[in-house]
């Protein structure tokens, strides 16, 4: 019954040419259409950035990796601490060869903060170079996650706002990146 109603509304979307600009309460975010467009996104093909540690990080870590999953937030997101609580321990269940890094949007203004509370261990990029702001600035809402390969290509849409069920939906992203990818899904 379920997908019944996510079917129906996703086809009214789909029949209506627009949708809502944010989810309502209690509405799903996967139905709601996306802002930030997959076409819209430059590629995060060579960059270089510091993480939350101070460490350097660049498109050379992406190498190895059949996927990475990239999540740009803000400290100001709504239950912002349980959502990190929920990306950790998703990231926690992925194979070796697929990764998880986020993006604080406002480190020196609330991310700091909130990494410290959330007691969020994963790697957290917090500036970059002119590649790095150019991705984070045509990001139009937080949090949205998107899924690249090794050489920066972005292998599925977007997916913004907070899930009802993260490992659902960041399972869906990650499945659709890595059958762009021609990787079989088990």
């Amino acid at each position: 019954m379920k997908h019944g109603i996510v079917a129906l509304l996703v086809a009214c979307l789909l029949l209506s040419g627009c949708g809502a600009p944010a989810a309502e309460e209690g509405q799903s975010p996967e139905i709601v259409a996306k802002k930030t467009e997959l076409s819209k996104l430059p590629a995060l093909a060579s960059f270089t950035a510091k993480t939350a540690e101070n460490k350097d990080f660049s498109s050379k870590d992406l190498e190895g990796k059949s996927c990475t999953v990239v999540v740009v937030w803000s400290g100001q997101d709504e239950d912002v601490n349980k959502y990190l609580g929920d990306l950790r321990a998703w990231a926690d269940l992925l194979p070796k060869d697929i990764q998880v890094i986020t993006i604080c949007t406002d480190y020196e203004d609330d991310g700091k903060y909130v990494l410290n509370e959330a007691n969020y261990n994963g790697t957290t990029l917090v500036s970059g170079d002119e590649d790095y702001l150019e991705f984070v600035g045509a990001i139009e809402k937080t949090p949205t996650a998107v899924a690249i390969d090794t050489d920066g290509t972005l292998l599925a849409e977007p997916l913004e706002g907070v899930p009802d069920d993260l490992q659902t939906a960041y399972g869906k992203l990650l499945n659709q990146a890595l059958a762009q990818k021609g990787i079989a899904i088990g």
